[in-house]
């Protein structure tokens, strides 16, 4: 498991370099998903364990979700650690 903001970092630089942003979240997202066997992740669909971050225009999280709790909203971090407590 990589660093959450290793991810978001290398996804900025990705789409910084050209690449188009769709591209750059499934380098991260639903390919590592096939390639680790991991069918309850990687899309947002219908039976999916989805985890969302919306980006803002500098492409840095602006609301973070994950395991169904706001992790994240407006910039400002609720919770912290492994979706323990702030």
């Amino acid at each position: 498991m990589g660093r959450p903001d290793s991810v978001i970092r290398e996804v900025g630089d990705m789409v910084r370099e050209g690449m188009p942003m769709e591209t750059a979240v499934s380098t991260v997202t639903s390919n590592v998903a096939a390639i680790l066997a991991l069918h309850s992740k990687g899309a947002i669909a219908e039976g999916k364990d989805a985890d969302l971050v919306i980006l803002n225009g500098s492409l840095m999280p602006h609301t973070v979700a994950a395991m169904g709790v706001l992790m994240m909203r407006d910039g400002k971090l609720l919770k912290k650690g492994n979706y323990g407590d702030a």
